[in-house]
């Protein structure tokens, strides 16, 4: 279980995600509303809504060093994805050596959705092509969802890695196992899966 800091962040993003389910039909709802009292505020003002997430930002000070590993790996690049993330895993990813299931629990259908997000972003960009030639190569076998949900695996795994040793995402770590052996030899079913 995680700290009461780390849960209470996780409850805030949660409902964060709802609220931002919910926004564009409140806002709508909103501008009606000062339309049909005669109030023109978007003549005045540029932007209605303002920014209304400081108290998460507080809550993630203490995890600065956590939040700055997230962003440097491929397709975080947004400091609210980053809070969400690490609300939903923990600082912590230790197990304590118990082995866990690995099926999706109903827990997981806030952070499912956002790596689900992150991994459509990083596949279809040039910039990571180590993550890239791997969601082709699984596509092949499989259907673009199964495949982008491996690419999701293996961004929690790269979490992992970097909690743990506590150092910025580094590409040629997940190069070299790309690269395949040049002196390989594979039977005909191998080569059929292959191609």
């Amino acid at each position: 279980m995680p700290p009461a800091d780390i849960r209470q962040l996780r409850d805030l993003m949660r409902y964060r995600f709802k609220l931002i389910c919910f926004m564009p039909s409140e806002k709508n709802r909103l501008q009606n509303c000062l339309t049909v009292s005669n109030i023109q505020l978007a003549s005045v003002v540029s932007d209605t809504f303002g920014e209304n997430s400081q108290r998460i930002l507080a809550l993630a000070a203490p995890y600065q060093h956590e939040l700055d590993l997230i962003l440097t790996s491929p397709s975080f690049k947004d400091r609210f994805t980053a809070i969400g993330i690490l609300s939903e895993i923990g600082a912590d990813m230790e197990s304590a050596g118990k082995k866990k299931s690995v099926r999706v629990s109903r827990a997981e259908c806030y952070i499912k959705p956002l790596l689900g997000q992150c991994s459509n972003a990083v596949v279809t960009s040039e910039k990571h092509p180590e993550i890239r030639n791997r969601y082709l190569r699984l596509r092949k076998r499989r259907d673009h969802k199964k495949a982008i949900i491996a690419i999701a695996r293996m961004l929690l795994t790269v979490l992992y890695h970097m909690f743990k040793n506590k150092e910025p995402y580094n590409a040629e770590l997940y190069r070299k196992s790309d690269v395949l052996p040049v002196n390989r030899e594979i039977t005909v079913e191998q080569a059929i899966l292959l191609f």
